[in-house]
Order: structure tokens, then C-alpha cells, then sequence
């Protein structure tokens, strides 16, 4: 019997007795080919797969919470990240005593609502009259303007208002003469006018920032900005560092107040099995 004969004869062997180890029911199928004693899984040649593996992602708070209730189970993990309004569940992740493969997930990446995108996107961004004018009168349902106590002002005086607006600009000199100097100045003030209307001071936004959350009310001041012959105007969201924390605090306890057993969650982002 020649050399090679012999090599067969052997990697046969070989094969025979690792696949008798490989066969459980604990693992995926596989077989070890002989040539080179390659181990190859066979899994996919069965009726059904050995364990299920998904990815399920949705924009939706209520779709994310029916599918974790649906399959999650105490060894399920939710992580929550508030700083972009996502989390992550990791449904088979098992624990440090007994650890799963964390191959089936579910992914939420909440979408703001659009007058809240459309209001957040405008924040401190210098518009036109005209600019300023159509995001109020598109998001009219959400906005009231305020004079400076705050008291509520008309929405269609407060806009004719805004359309009005003029510059006017005055100047003056004052000349200053004593025993060792002299010095002369010039001042410019312009002043922004509305035909005698009422200016808002500023508006306030009610809003719901995601699907599912409650309403938010925000305090916004006006600005008007002018090169002397033009004028634009923006706005600022008081105190918005502490909405957004808010509104992060709420997002993790809607879903811990609405899966119904007891998962793990935790703030922050996991890397599992990588």
C-alpha cells in the first residue's frame, strides 16, 4: 500500500471520529471534510435553523416595547442611550453565570415629531421676516406669543406686527473741549420699529417631542438683528440643555414602565460577543 493510500486512509479515520464528537444537540450541525480537516457548518441544510436570529429595528416607541414584551425575558438587556434617543435590547444575552449568544436583538431610533424637528432646527438660526413669518403661521397650533410678562398677545396682531417691522436710524455728536484735550464723537442708534403695533417679546412652543412622550412647553425670546436696512430675526429656546434632559429622562421610564417583567436596563451603549 503506497504512501498516499495510507494519507486517505487516516484522514477518513480522522473525520470519522470528529464528527462522532461534533454530533450534539447542543451545537450547530457541522462536519469536518477531509480534505484538509475543514470544519463546515451544515446548519443551513436543515429543516429549520438550531436557534432564532433576528434584528428587528423600528422608529416606533410602542412597535420596540410589544416586540421586547413579545420575546424578551429576564435575561434580556435594554440599553438606553438618551443622548440620541435610541436603545438596543439584546434578547438572548443571558448572564455572567450562564451567557447566550446575544444574536437576536431589537433596535429603537426614535424620530422627532415634525413641528419639534422643524422647531429645534430653527433655534438660533437667523431668518428672514418672511422665514420667520411662514414657521410661525405652519406650527400656528403650537406657538402663542408673549409680551415681556409674558402675557398672552394675539397670533395674527403679534404677526402683522412682524411684517411691519422699519429701521430707523438717528445720529448725534457730542464734542468735548477742556484745557489739555479735545475729543469729538459720533453715535449711531437704530431702532427697530412696527408701525406702532406691539412687538412679541417672544413665543411660547407647546409641543410633543416623540410619539408617546407628553407635551413639552417651551419659552422662546425674539431677536431682531439689523444691518440698518434690513432685518431678520431668530430665536432662542430658554433653558433647552435641561428640556433635552428631561425629555432623556422620560424616554427611560416609559420603558421601564412599559415592559412588563423585570429586564435589565442600563443607560449607555453595549458591545456584545464581539
Amino acid at each position: 500500500m503506497d504512501q498516499s493510500a495510507i494519507q486517505a486512509i487516516q484522514e477518513l479515520a480522522v473525520s470519522q471520529q470528529s464528527n462522532f464528537i461534533l454530533h450534539s444537540d447542543k451545537i450547530s450541525p457541522s462536519v469536518i471534510i477531509p480534505n484538509n480537516h475543514k470544519l463546515t457548518n451544515i446548519e443551513y441544510l436543515l429543516e429549520a435553523p438550531k436557534r432564532f436570529r433576528a434584528e428587528f429595528n423600528t422608529i416606533l416607541i410602542d412597535e420596540f416595547v410589544a416586540y421586547i414584551n413579545k420575546n424578551g425575558t429576564e435575561r434580556t438587556g435594554i440599553f438606553i442611550n438618551p443622548k440620541d434617543m435610541s436603545a438596543e435590547a439584546i434578547i438572548n444575552m443571558g448572564s455572567d453565570e450562564k451567557p447566550e449568544w446575544g444574536d437576536h436583538k431589537a433596535k429603537l431610533a426614535l424620530t422627532k415629531m415634525p413641528e419639534f424637528s422643524e422647531f429645534i432646527k430653527n433655534n438660533g438660526r437667523t431668518l428672514s421676516q418672511q422665514d420667520f413669518i411662514d414657521f410661525a403661521e405652519d406650527w400656528k397650533d403650537h406657538i402663542e406669543f408673549i409680551d415681556v410678562s409674558e402675557e398672552t398677545l394675539d397670533f395674527r396682531s403679534s404677526i402683522n406686527a412682524i411684517r411691519r417691522l422699519t429701521v430707523s436710524a438717528t445720529q448725534s455728536n457730542e464734542s468735548i473741549t477742556g484745557n489739555f484735550n479735545a475729543s469729538q464723537s459720533s453715535l449711531d442708534a437704530i431702532e427697530i420699529k412696527a408701525a406702532g403695533s406691539v412687538l412679541p417679546y417672544g413665543f411660547i412652543f407647546t409641543c410633543t417631542p416623540y410619539e408617546s412622550f407628553l407635551q413639552t412647553i417651551l419659552l422662546c425670546q425674539i431677536r431682531a438683528l439689523t444691518d440698518g436696512k434690513t432685518v431678520n430675526l431668530k430665536y432662542r429656546i430658554m433653558m433647552l440643555d435641561s428640556h433635552i434632559n428631561n425629555i432623556g429622562i422620560e424616554f427611560k421610564e416609559l420603558l421601564e414602565q412599559s415592559i412588563n417583567y423585570e429586564a435589565g436596563f442600563y443607560t449607555g451603549t453595549m458591545d456584545y460577543q464581539k
